[in-house]
């Protein structure tokens, strides 16, 4: 995911406005697109894969040589139809739609975690509090922080909501321990010593 996002953020800032088939079809894939219509929503967009260009292409020579072979003439209109700025203004109007979709998507979805944040924040209990302060410490570090980042993508896109409670306690229990490990390394001489009572 985090090459995904990483290809998505250029695309925004127009320093990736053609991003290649295999770039885009796995962004499809993590946007939820379902996978039998991925292909249509690409093939749509003109983005084929390999192995479509090269049906296509043999095809399209098949029919070259079979106009050659009946009208002289092909070979001029071919010229002028293959023109560099229309070319150039068919690839310029793909690329754009593509990335139209996919960041209508990404703003849908943005929206909805914009949303689901704000009807939890006040939860009386607090834990909603602490989920939207624990996003934003985490949001805020990750970008700062490649390993951070590509964990948490990894994380986000591994199937969470299907772990039961065993397996939340177990995850839990891993973060805890781990944290406390980096805590006990990071301190100079390991554990803090106990003070005893100065006597008065």
């Amino acid at each position: 995911m985090a090459n995904q996002t990483h290809t998505l953020c250029q695309i925004e800032n127009n320093r990736n406005k053609q991003p290649d088939y295999d770039t885009l079809y796995k962004i499809f894939q993590k946007l939820g697109i379902e996978e039998e219509r991925i292909e249509d929503y690409l093939d749509h967009f003109g983005y084929w894969s390999p192995e479509k260009w090269e049906h296509a292409e043999a095809e399209a020579q098949k029919e070259r040589q079979k106009q050659l072979y009946n009208d002289p003439s092909y070979i001029e209109r071919e010229l002028k139809y293959l023109d560099n700025d229309v070319v150039s203004r068919n690839r310029s109007r793909i690329s754009n739609n593509g990335f139209d979709l996919i960041k209508e998507k990404s703003n849908e979805y943005m929206g909805e975690v914009a949303e689901v944040l704000e009807n939890i924040v006040y939860e009386p209990s607090g834990k909603g509090f602490e989920i939207v302060s624990g996003l934003n410490k985490l949001t805020g570090e990750m970008i700062l922080n490649k390993q951070l980042f590509n964990f948490t993508s990894k994380l986000f896109n591994s199937d969470l909501p299907r772990l039961d409670e065993q397996g939340m306690l177990k995850v839990l229990k891993t973060v805890i321990e781990e944290t406390n490990r980096i805590n006990k390394e990071k301190t100079a001489f390991g554990k803090p010593k106990k003070l005893s009572h100065l006597k008065v």
